[in-house]
């Protein structure tokens, strides 16, 4: 009965629509130690992130925000409320789960005054449990121009 109940709110819910997005569940670590960021899923098949920086031996919540998958397309989307983050204080993203395994990601983001800066990244998760990404900027013709590139490392759930 009880894995009958757990199928039903699966589909019903949208955890399936979320099996994709399922590589990206946990908790992950800058390399230096000093940034985290978490993806859940919650019963209702929303995604909650979070993301801290390190200041002397506390984290500091830095980001906290939601995505949705959008019926009848693999995207989803999302918004994230951001502060301490160089001046950026909201991201509207969109992920799409790509069919080799890696993501694509299309971020907005805006600052205090509105000002509006668009990015791109790609998303690889590694065979050693890595996440690697490369930030792009992108200008108003849509091309990019590599900006920042990075990797995240999956670690025990520290309680966030």
């Amino acid at each position: 009965m009880r894995k009958a109940f757990v199928v039903f709110l699966s589909v019903c819910c949208g955890a399936a629509q979320a099996e994709p997005m399922a590589a990206l569940f946990g908790l992950w670590e800058s390399p230096d130690g000093q940034a985290r960021q978490q993806f859940d899923q919650d019963f209702s098949g929303l995604i909650t992130t979070k993301m801290w920086f390190k200041i002397g031996e506390n984290w500091k919540p830095v980001g906290r925000g939601i995505l949705y998958s959008r019926p009848g397309s693999p995207e989803w989307a999302g918004v994230t409320r951001t502060s301490d983050m160089g001046g950026i204080e909201l991201f509207e993203s969109r992920i799409t789960p790509r069919e080799d395994g890696r993501f694509s990601v299309e971020n907005e983001s805006f600052d205090a005054q509105g000002t509006l800066m668009k990015t791109a990244e790609d998303w690889t998760i590694t065979r050693d449990g890595g996440f690697d990404y490369t930030v792009y900027k992108v200008a108003a013709d849509g091309s990019r121009t590599p900006w920042m590139q990075g990797r995240w490392l999956r670690i025990p759930d520290a309680g966030q």
